[in-house]
């Protein structure tokens, strides 16, 4: 069957048809007073929604070519919600009209490269303005009004705000769906840790694409983790207490993925392993963080341990464990109080200590042993997303 294949203004025509009308239907729901669009789910049923990222993911237009260039602004507003969790809406209509000036500069005899090199020089300038206007928000009231702005509801943002008080610059806000028609706050002790689960197929939630491993065991290693039999002991010891399994190992081959991955379709196992936050000197230092908040011990060969040799006592424990695509969460990690604080004493005096900037940042491993805590927000399933 022959191809249809589209060339320089044709192929642009096309592109830009698929965009503009994305970007006419995105662009309703930018700002405090966006409006609201109608969406026809293909699995459920029709959705309101004034969420600029959820209508850039479901729309499509059925035209081959145009919604080449719903994908293309599509991924434009999954990478930016990815890199900082808003302004989907705003990217779209960015990337609208650098696509309707670029080509029609192309068009007029413009060189591609030039335009691509000006467009990124003016994104710096743009980025260092808006650095030099951005003002700190700094009291209660301000987060309040920030808060209730972008969800559009006093409600909301006065939650949002309270949440924002309790856990500091540091800590992290999470918002959640709920049967109950009121919001409610709850506070959630978790380390939060920016690796996802090693393979799709661990998620115990596909539609969500997340694992939820209730009252877990947590192995720590920084071993190799590459010959199944060394697996075998620590893995029958799991499956008789019938608790799921995290592990977090520099690296997972393929014979150990196939036992998991055996253990959790023929014996009903929950087992996620994830990598490693950080690198270097950085990431065993994080291995150690974590095993001291989930009351665990870190097997390394340095430290005498074999993965081999390990017993239930030896595994971390927490109440739960949420797993995606690229982050995981620990709630309520079982690790002893006194030597939290302990280890958060000596990382302070260490910073205290520090001059090198770098080294600052490194030592900040600290924010998550002494604030860590997730703030779940909840309303009915009219919630907003912020």
């Amino acid at each position: 069957m022959a191809e249809d294949i589209l060339f320089h203004g044709d192929a642009q025509e096309q592109l830009l048809a698929g965009a503009r009308r994305l970007a006419d239907l995105v662009k309703v729901t930018l700002g405090p007073r966006g409006r609201n669009v109608l969406l026809q789910q293909e699995d459920a049923g029709p959705l309101v929604t004034d969420r600029g990222a959820v209508v850039a993911s479901e729309a499509g237009f059925g035209e081959r070519y145009e919604d080449m260039g719903v994908s293309l602004l599509r991924e434009t507003a999954a990478k930016t919600k990815d890199a900082v969790g808003d302004g989907t809406t705003t990217s779209v209509v960015l990337a609208h009209a650098m696509m309707e000036e670029g080509f029609r500069n192309i068009a007029a005899g413009a060189d591609p490269i030039k335009i691509q090199k000006g467009i990124k020089c003016a994104a710096a300038h743009a980025v260092a303005v808006l650095r030099e206007m951005a003002v700190p928000v700094g009291s209660q009231k301000e987060l309040r009004e920030v808060a209730q702005r972008a969800a559009q509801d006093e409600q909301i943002g006065g939650a949002v705000a309270q949440a924002l008080e309790k856990v500091g610059d540091e800590g992290v806000v999470t918002i959640e769906e709920s049967s109950r028609m009121d919001i409610s706050l709850s506070i959630r002790e978790g380390m939060h840790i920016e690796r996802g689960y090693i393979s799709p197929y661990m998620a115990t939630d596909e539609k969500k694409k997340s694992a939820v491993l209730e009252d877990p065991y947590i192995l720590i290693t920084d071993e190799i983790l590459s010959d199944a039999r060394e697996m075998i002991p620590i893995l029958e010891q799991v499956a008789g207490e019938g608790r799921p399994l995290l592990i977090m190992a520099e690296k997972v081959e393929s014979d150990v993925m196939n036992l998991i991955m055996k253990n959790k379709l023929n014996e009903g196992i929950d087992i996620v392993a994830i990598h490693p936050p950080a690198y270097g000197e950085g990431r065993i230092a994080f291995m150690e963080d974590i095993a001291v908040q989930t009351g665990g011990v870190f097997v390394s060969s340095s430290m005498g341990y074999r993965v081999k040799k390990v017993v239930l006592s030896q595994l971390g424990t927490a109440r739960a464990v949420h797993v995606g695509p690229k982050e995981t969460v620990i709630y309520d990690g079982g690790g002893d109080r006194k030597r939290i604080e302990e280890k958060i004493q000596e990382l302070e005096k260490k910073l205290r200590e520090l001059e090198d900037k770098i080294d600052k940042i490194k030592i900040k491993r600290t924010k998550e042993l002494k604030n860590p805590y997730k703030i779940r927000l909840t309303k009915n399933d009219n919630v907003k997303w912020l």
